[in-house]
C-alpha cells in the first residue's frame, strides 16, 4: 500500500476571520501535505427525504494522522475536495484512512 501512495495532497483546516464589516469569512487556518493514493471515482448528489446524499468522486488513502477530520478539505490537482467519510482501514501497527471525497464548490 505504501508504494501506491504516489501523490501529494494538501489537507486544509478551516477557520473564520473577520471581514472588516462585522461579519466573518471562512478561510484556510492551517494546512499540511501528505502522501496519498488517489483513486478517481464517479459521483453525484441526490435528494432523499429532504436530505442531501453525496456519492463520492474520489477515494483517497493516506497514513493515519491525528489532524485528519471530516471537517477538513483536501486540495488536489487544482480542485478542493470536501471529505464526506473518514474510515480506518487497518487497526494494526500501520494504520491508514480511506477518505471519501467529492469536489467542493468552495474555492
Amino acid at each position: 500500500m505504501i508504494g501506491e501512495m504516489n501523490r501529494r495532497v494538501l489537507i486544509e483546516a478551516w477557520g473564520f476571520t473577520p471581514d472588516g464589516f462585522g461579519g466573518n469569512v471562512a478561510a484556510v487556518a492551517s494546512s499540511f501535505s501528505v502522501w496519498a493514493q488517489v483513486e478517481n471515482r464517479s459521483g453525484g448528489m441526490s435528494l432523499f427525504s429532504g436530505q442531501e446524499n453525496y456519492n463520492y468522486d474520489y477515494k483517497i488513502t493516506v497514513r493515519w494522522h491525528p489532524d485528519i477530520k471530516k471537517e477538513n478539505t483536501i486540495f488536489y490537482a487544482g480542485k478542493r475536495l470536501k471529505i464526506f467519510n473518514v474510515s480506518l482501514v487497518d487497526e494494526g501497527k500501520d494504520r491508514f484512512y480511506n477518505l471519501r471525497c467529492a469536489v467542493s464548490d468552495k474555492n
